[in-house]
């Protein structure tokens, strides 16, 4: 009897003994998992808008010019690639008219607006249309906001345009304008 015990003890032991090593020779033939994270940053490429650093009126006279335009100059958009954009242009400090189509030279060092009858105004005309200096172009696409729309390089043309009024003081004027593109 001990030996019949004996037997099937150790017959039970070859089996799991047997299924040990075949389940370990599945798994031994199994890689250990592994974990791989790929990244990958995207870069869209971008357009930019440039124009001259500045741009002289010349020389002017009291009264005498109303409504007086100058040579154009050129606002250039420059894409790598076709992708729609429009230009804005922003009035930059105290001569700013927000909601008005030009905006007011004001003297150098100076930074409150003078009277009425001493202005010098300014518009930026592009086509037959004067641009609204205020910034506006930011949010919206209306034509009095925007120009240049398009979708590859392109040169497009403003023409300065001057009110010089009657009681302007003989100085030299500034006004700042900034030109920002924006994807619509």
């Amino acid at each position: 009897m001990k030996t019949k015990n004996m037997t099937l003890y150790s017959a039970c032991f070859l089996a799991g003994f047997i299924a040990a090593l075949i389940s370990s020779s599945v798994n031994a033939s199994e890689p250990p998992p592994s974990e791989t994270r790929f990244t990958v940053k995207i870069n869209v490429p971008s357009c930019s808008v440039s124009s001259l650093d500045s741009v002289s009126l010349g020389k002017m006279t009291a009264g005498k010019y109303a409504n007086k335009e100058f040579a154009p100059f050129s606002v250039n958009v420059t894409c790598p690639k076709n992708m729609p954009t429009v230009v804005y242009a922003t009035a930059q400090g105290a001569g700013v008219q927000l909601t008005d189509n030009y905006v007011v030279m004001l003297p150098v060092g100076v930074s409150s607006q003078p009277d009425q009858s001493k202005r010098v105004n300014l518009q930026l005309i592009n086509g037959l249309r004067p641009l609204i200096l205020g910034g506006g172009g930011k949010t919206s696409n209306a034509p009095d906001y925007t120009f240049c729309a398009g979708d590859t390089t392109r040169s497009c043309e403003l023409i300065p345009k001057v009110n010089v009024q009657a009681n302007t003081q003989p100085e030299r004027l500034l006004a700042s304008i900034q030109f920002t593109l924006r994807h619509p």
